[in-house]
């Protein structure tokens, strides 16, 4: 759901309350919402409201990875990662959190072909044949990692941040994400990403950890 209608879905409950309510799109593709109110009740009032009225689409928080970890240690669950544009983006969002050791096991960056042959088992002719940056090979890279660190999660990214590297097929801000999990899911998307190299490569960062969460609302929503 886009923001505009968020707040307008919120707007009544918002004014009850006497909470302003300002909105804004994060990069990983959910809303984000920054509250203010005189009242500290009135404020946990309405995000307990909130949460009601969105179930398992509401976090409370300014950052969303201190919370899946939480989400992580409660269920004795890890997660990994494999990144090639990223260069470990992802790994070093979750290293930044105190206590995050409890859940994450390792990661990869792979960013040469031989290196994702060798690291993490992705098949080379399927290099070859579908280039780094697919389908075929994301989507490797995630159950090469979960099987390697043992994890109840892996995400992996292949893309092409630029400035150059592109084609007319896979232009520049092509980038592919997949989500592994010790169930047997496993899930890919392609994204087409704009902006500028650092741009991309946080994009990236944050849509593979969207990836995560919509794929499993009862657990990290």
């Amino acid at each position: 759901m886009d923001i505009d209608s968020i707040i307008m879905l919120l707007g009544k409950l918002a004014s009850q309350y006497q909470i302003d309510i300002r909105g804004s799109t994060h990069q990983g593709g959910w809303g984000l919402l920054q509250l203010s109110c005189p009242s500290k009740e009135n404020l946990a009032l309405f995000i307990k409201e909130a949460k009601e009225f969105f179930p398992h689409y509401f976090i409370e928080g300014e950052n969303i990875i201190p919370h899946i970890i939480t989400c992580l240690k409660s269920r004795s669950e890890t997660i990994s990662f494999a990144e090639s544009c990223t260069g470990g983006r992802v790994a070093s969002l979750f290293t930044a959190i105190s206590g995050s050791s409890k859940v994450f096991n390792g990661s990869m960056v792979t960013y040469a072909n031989s290196i994702k042959s060798l690291w993490i088992g992705v098949n080379y002719d399927d290099l070859e044949q579908f280039g780094a940056v697919s389908t075929q090979v994301v989507e490797q890279m995630a159950t090469g990692i979960l099987e390697r660190a043992h994890a109840t999660y892996a995400l992996a990214i292949s893309g092409i941040a630029g400035p150059g590297g592109g084609s007319i097929e896979k232009p520049v801000g092509t980038v592919f994400i997949a989500l592994a999990q010790k169930d047997g899911t496993l899930i890919s998307e392609r994204l087409l990403l704009k902006g500028d190299r650092e741009s991309v490569q946080n994009q990236a960062t944050y849509q593979v950890i969207r990836l995560l969460l919509e794929n499993n609302p009862t657990i990290f929503l």
